[in-house]
């Protein structure tokens, strides 16, 4: 079952009661190098923001959830929880104001030279907040870059950790829109 936007849902991993913002299907999983063949994700993902905990008590959050994991209220909850809107006035408009980025990150290690610096390292995707990047261009850029797999003295490693905020789906691929860079 593949729940519509704006219809209410619970977690079988029992995160509480759920409204539906969002689903995304049929998305590509990451690779490593473009000459590996693209695979879908399988598992479809439900951007829902959560209303109350599985004791029912308000806990208004983001969720991501997987979409095999998640149910639609039996007749019973759907009644408690039309109870529960009609009662806690303060809890849903809590709940309608609520707004924080779903984001999803994608990390990857490379190796590079010694010789480069951070600022060098950014550069390589300096397009990234213009129009963002897909992990295919990302791959991309490493496989065009001076990063990747060095094995020579003076070679270091870097995690870079590209953060798409609201997971934004261009051509079926997640679009990265920022860049951190982690040294060790």
């Amino acid at each position: 079952m593949i729940p519509e936007p704006g219809s209410w849902i619970r977690s079988s991993d029992s995160c509480g009661i759920c409204k539906v913002l969002r689903v995304i299907m049929d998305v590509y999983r990451p690779r490593f190098h473009l000459a590996d063949r693209k695979r879908k994700n399988r598992d479809g993902m439900v951007l829902a923001r959560r209303l109350l905990s599985k004791a029912w008590k308000p806990s208004v959050d983001n969720e991501q959830l997987s979409l095999w994991l998640v149910e639609p209220l039996s007749p019973e909850e759907t009644e408690q929880l039309q109870r529960y809107v009609a009662e806690h006035h303060e809890v849903m408009q809590e709940f309608e104001q609520f707004h924080k980025p779903f984001g999803i990150l994608l990390n990857l290690t490379v190796d590079f030279p010694g010789s480069l610096t951070v600022p060098q390292l950014e550069a390589v995707f300096s397009d990234i907040k213009n129009v963002g990047l897909t992990s295919d261009e990302i791959v991309g850029h490493i496989e065009s870059s001076p990063l990747g797999l060095h094995v020579a003295p003076g070679i270091h490693r870097a995690m870079l950790q590209f953060y798409s905020p609201e997971c934004e789906v261009r051509d079926q691929e997640y679009v990265y829109r920022e860049l951190r860079v982690r040294l060790p």
